[in-house]
């Protein structure tokens, strides 16, 4: 009985004492805290805190973040031609208190952040909405209308600060429309920026570093990586830092032999971050016909003068496997890209058919993702998935203007 006396004392001194909490709450997995907020209005004042939540994200800010399933935008029937927008979890996913979009469009376009919030873009004749959505609980906030009808957009989150509160995300979407000026030496890129911290949209003209070729649309597709915004146009990138000012604006040449495909192609490719003692390096994923190739930049690209384009010469062959030996076999369906994993350049996700794979460069291992939906029939090689990973912390979106 005195052991048992001693024993409970122990565990009462220990909670009793907030820094020995506090070193234990940070070594926990993130559902742990969550759920420790209960056990009294110390632990919830103490969790609550925006100092406990940038300290148990600087200790995290290197560990993979658990996939916990996919949206999935499926085409609609012929009769309605639009799109829809399902989420189909992991089958060990115990979360799922996501909510559907039941709602058909002539084009859906969406966007997941790592820090948990995701952007729906929808567009219905000439009409385009926006909407922040906040998955874990459920929040959907409608942007206002932009002026213009934009080619693409993105959304890139700010890094929490101790000052915005508990697991507050500030964000800026960004909407942009490629415009050519005949005979002009330079391109412009015209933006649209919804922050969240004034609650309004902003205009402004960004110049490219120099003019090329323009026979096609911008692409419909903005990918965001690290924070910064990316489209394809012409054999190059066009990358944008919202953080950095109206003239944080890159043009890079993709790599030798995807600058030889002739313009119009369709070229499934992603981008990723690896880290390095230089930083983060941006990492280009090209998926041919029976090989997939990653090239990666050899500086950062803040590194680079906004001034002149960075050369294709600038990248550097990673990465070669060839579609059979990623071992999910080499038949139809094809195989195409879904996503890098935003924490770990190395782990790339694949779709065939209706299956779904995790391809690990490092290891030369392939894992298949076992998941189902929620709602409707089975994914099919014409849908698109966009992968949802668990937040590093319970995102929140904060109280816009």
């Amino acid at each position: 009985m005195k052991r048992c006396h001693s024993r409970f004392s122990s565990v009462e001194a220990v909670s009793h004492c907030d820094e020995l909490v506090n070193e234990i709450l940070l070594r926990l997995p993130l559902d742990a805290v969550c759920k420790f907020k209960c056990v009294s209005k110390t632990w919830n004042s103490l969790i609550s805190h925006p100092l406990f939540c940038s300290n148990y994200l600087s200790q995290r800010k290197n560990s993979l973040l658990p996939l916990l399933g996919f949206f999935r935008i499926t085409l609609a029937a012929q009769d309605y031609g639009g799109s829809t927008l399902e989420v189909s979890f992991l089958q060990n996913c115990k979360e799922r208190k996501f909510i559907s979009l039941d709602i058909v469009v002539k084009r859906l376009f969406i966007d997941a952040s790592p820090e948990g919030l995701i952007l729906c873009r929808l567009e219905r004749f000439t009409v385009f909405k926006y909407y922040i959505c906040n998955p874990v609980t459920n929040q959907w906030f409608a942007l206002p209308e932009p002026r213009h009808a934009p080619s693409s957009a993105g959304l890139s989150c700010e890094e929490r600060s101790s000052k915005d509160g508990d697991g507050v995300v500030h964000f800026k979407v960004v909407a942009a429309i490629m415009e050519v000026e005949e005979g002009a030496t330079h391109d412009r890129l015209h933006i649209e920026t919804f922050s969240s911290r004034t609650g309004k949209w902003s205009e402004s003209f960004l110049t490219c570093p120099s003019a090329f070729s323009y026979e096609v649309e911008m692409s419909y597709q903005c990918l965001s990586v690290g924070g910064m915004l990316y489209w394809k146009v012409s054999g190059h990138l066009v990358a944008y830092d919202p953080h950095m000012g109206e003239n944080s604006i890159w043009l890079i040449e993709l790599p030798p032999l995807c600058c030889k495909k002739r313009e119009g192609f369709f070229m499934d490719y992603i981008l990723g971050h690896s880290s390095s003692s230089d930083g983060c390096l941006l990492r280009f994923a090209l998926n041919e016909k029976l090989m997939i190739k990653v090239w990666e930049l050899k500086k950062k690209i803040s590194s680079y003068s906004l001034s002149r384009v960075i050369p294709s010469s600038e990248w550097v062959l990673k990465e070669e496997v060839s579609h059979e030996k990623l071992g999910i076999g080499n038949s139809l369906p094809h195989i195409c890209f879904i996503e890098f994993h935003p924490r770990n350049a190395k782990l790339v996700y694949l779709q065939r058919g209706s299956m779904v794979f995790c391809y690990d460069f490092g290891t030369g291992r392939s894992e298949q993702i076992q998941y189902h939906g929620n709602g409707t029939g089975t994914v099919s090689e014409n849908d698109r998935l966009v992968p949802y990973f668990q937040p590093p912390w319970r995102p929140s979106l904060p109280c816009l203007p």
